[in-house]
């Protein structure tokens, strides 16, 4: 951990995007923070360093004091920082280069530094910044390691020996002994008091600078989807970015974390210690006697001996413990059936959508406005390991649950709307179905204007006059309409659209008239004022609106998860879960044509289950065997390998086949092609178990 947490600069014209701002202001808030609780670090070590001077027997040590780095001293011991340059904090906004974060060893004065400074200047691509004075902070030192305690049990006995030597020669020298050993017992136990306090303010600054370089990280990613918009509309697109930006940044901040100059301090520090304690030992040997060097020198190898195998030690369990923190804790059959529960909740939603149609049999017409159906297999296990860790099923159904709740938000709503349309039609030409009414001269249908003229001056006639509505008329006054096969012509209005009615047709009784009522009738352009007619037409219908909002889907799970919790997601992400046992089948990325998913599916309004995964490939495309083993079977175009292990993986839809039964074959070997039917199942079980195959297998 350096002691001055990296920076990131940005263009004023990158920081007119507001997010591309507002995740540059939270990067920056966060290193303050950082920054803050490493100075505390720095003031806690330099007053640890005051007390320690009183502690020696009540009174200030008059030994040599320490040289500042840079003079030529030894490097401070573990658990301890040296002491440092503070620099102003350069303005974020500006446009400049990266300075080098390693500390640099030899005794340059200041002119050389400055020197240094101004070379350091020349523009390079990288936005990160370390402070050019920033030195390596270190946890505080473990009290108690093996290889310690031996040494220190040799030591300590030869110490004894000595005073047992000189007991009986002195009683002054043996209360002297006696009394130093109880003033290092002392200090020893404060120095214990406090190892835990320190401890947790390292802790609090690490965890500080962690949330600093996810905020960089942010930044980065923010400033990268303003410069590429295109990638930010796949979610699949988004995250490989994400960790590509990742990988850059702890490859630069690893960089400058540590010199060749510290590391060549902590070798020399460890080879003067080594060669101390060998002259101690060395002297004592040739002051003892024959039989007792003999027992000396073999403790002695048995002393290197455990460190050796220590270090060894140290290598196996930091090798076992980082593949088993980068891998899913579940068990894999449990890893199946939560993703395949979730396509589960999936399919049925399909289906409900499906059916709509079929439980709204009442509505004219459907609008349908529906988001993509479907998430991320890997993000969702990485979820679930990193907030559960080794779960099952029945443990996180609810949360599963809880998560497509928030994923998807069906809404599906009627409504009945009333339109008028309008369209052109030739003579001859078929207008459409229209509502017809009757009516007659009487004071009953026409009210004032009983017994008298149309509305064009003329006298209304049976058989031949019709009306439209005077607001809104289905057609121009004056044309020609056959309906039944009778020739009429609009020569009257009235108000007739408030009873959905098109045509009013006259009849010479009013008894005629009622005896139409409400009649439906084919109605055709006869002519009249013109070739053309424009032709309105009003209609009611029931609609049925279907809407299917859907949320991200890493959006959701990450506003679900803890600090903590999200950088072993992020790990899980990146790693697969260690998960990737084998090999591809198709030699290039087939995850983007996969059309049909392990688990759940939805076919019409039926919901089926299928225990393989369906790729979408071209007739002819190589097929290749994704594991070493023997070929148990081959028929009707399926390919059937198994390993030692227990794993058993069959590829299906497969011509010009060139393996065959009982043969040995290694991963990546030709098994065949694709077939006509452009599709390959990949099936994969362990000892009869079927697995998601998305899971195991390399994507090319």
């Amino acid at each position: 951990m350096l002691d001055k947490s990296p920076r990131l600069r940005f263009t004023e014209e990158e920081l007119e995007n507001q997010q591309v701002r507002r995740a540059a202001d939270r990067a920056e808030q966060a290193a303050d923070k950082a920054d803050a609780a490493k100075s505390k670090l720095r003031t806690d070590e330099d007053r640890a360093r005051a007390r320690g001077e009183k502690l020696r027997f009540g009174k200030k040590d008059n030994s040599e004091p320490a040289k500042k780095p840079g003079t030529g001293a030894k490097r401070p011991s573990p658990g301890k920082t040296g002491q440092q340059n503070a620099t102003g904090k350069i303005p974020r906004r500006e446009s400049g280069a990266v300075n080098n974060g390693a500390t640099t060893g030899g005794t340059g004065t200041a002119q050389n530094k400055l020197e240094s400074e101004r070379k350091a200047e020349k523009p390079v691509r990288s936005r990160l910044r370390f402070d050019g004075s920033a030195t390596e902070v270190k946890p505080p030192g473990n009290r108690f390691r093996p290889a310690h305690a031996v040494g220190g049990t040799a030591l300590a006995q030869l110490h004894h020996q000595v005073s047992t030597q000189n007991e009986d020669e002195n009683a002054g020298v043996q209360a002297a002994h006696q009394g130093e050993e109880m003033a290092e017992g002392t200090v020893h136990t404060v120095e214990h008091a406090g190892y835990s306090k320190k401890l947790k303010a390292y802790d609090k600054a690490a965890k500080l600078e962690r949330r600093a370089d996810k905020a960089n990280v942010e930044a980065l990613f923010q400033q990268k989807k303003a410069e590429n918009p295109e990638f930010s509309s796949n979610p699949l697109s988004r995250w490989r970015q994400k960790q590509e930006i990742k990988k850059e940044y702890a490859a630069a901040k690893a960089a400058a974390s540590r010199s060749a100059a510290e590391g060549a301090g902590t070798v020399e520090t460890i080879r003067e210690r080594g060669e101390s304690l060998l002259a101690t030992v060395k002297g004592f040997v040739q002051q003892s006697s024959g039989g007792l060097k003999v027992v000396l020198i073999c403790c002695l190898a048995l002393l290197l001996l455990l460190t050796q195998l220590q270090s060894c030690s140290v290598i196996a369990t930091g090798t076992l413990t980082t593949v088993t923190a980068t891998a899913w804790p579940a068990d894999d059959s449990e890893i199946t059936k939560a993703d395949a529960y979730y396509t589960k909740l999936e399919a049925q939603l399909q289906k409900k959508i499906n059916n709509v149609e079929k439980s709204h049999s009442s509505c004219d017409e459907f609008n349908y406005d529906l988001g993509t159906i479907g998430h991320d297999s890997t993000a969702l296990i990485s979820y679930l390991c990193a907030k559960y860790g080794d779960f099952t099923l029945n443990q996180v159904k609810a949360e599963l649950n809880a998560i497509f709740a928030l994923q998807y938000d069906l809404e599906i709503e009627t409504a009945t709307e009333t339109r008028t349309t309008t369209k052109t039609v030739r003579a001859g030409e078929y207008i459409g179905e229209v509502v017809t009414s009757g009516y007659c001269s009487c004071s009953i249908c026409c009210g004032v204007w009983a017994n008298g003229k149309t509305a064009t001056g003329t006298t209304p006639t049976a058989s031949h006059t019709l009306a439209v509505d005077a607001s809104n008329p289905i057609v121009p006054i004056g044309t020609q309409i056959i309906m039944n096969g009778v020739l009429y012509t609009v020569e009257d209005t009235g108000t007739l659209a408030k009873y959905g009615v098109d045509f009013d047709v006259y009849y010479d009784s009013h008894s005629a008239a009622l005896a139409h009522g409400h009649k439906t009738w084919s109605a055709y352009y006869a002519g009249g004022n013109g070739e053309k007619v424009t032709v309105k037409s009003t209609e009611t219908v029931k609609v049925c609106y279907v809407t299917l909002e859907v949320t991200d889907f890493e959006s959701i799970l990450a506003n679900r998860l803890t600090e903590d919790e999200t950088e072993l997601y992020d790990i899980y992400l990146e790693t697969k879960g260690c998960r990737v046992f084998f090999g591809t089948p198709l030699a290039y990325d087939w995850h983007e044509d996969i059309v049909g998913g392990y688990g759940y599916q939805c076919s019409g309004t039926t919901v089926t289950t299928t225990n393989y995964l369906k790729v979408e490939a071209k007739t002819g495309t190589k097929v290749f065997s994704v594991m070493d083993g023997t070929v148990k079977s081959v028929s009707n175009g399926t390919v059937t390998i198994k390993n030692d292990s227990g794993y058993t993986i069959k590829l299906s839809g497969l011509k010009s086949i060139s393996v065959s039964a009982g043969q040995e074959v290694t991963s990546g070997q030709l098994v065949g092609k694709v077939g006509s039917t452009g599709t390959l199942k990949i099936y994969l079980s362990y000892n009869g178990t079927y697995l998601n195959p998305y899971f195991y297998l390399g994507m090319g």
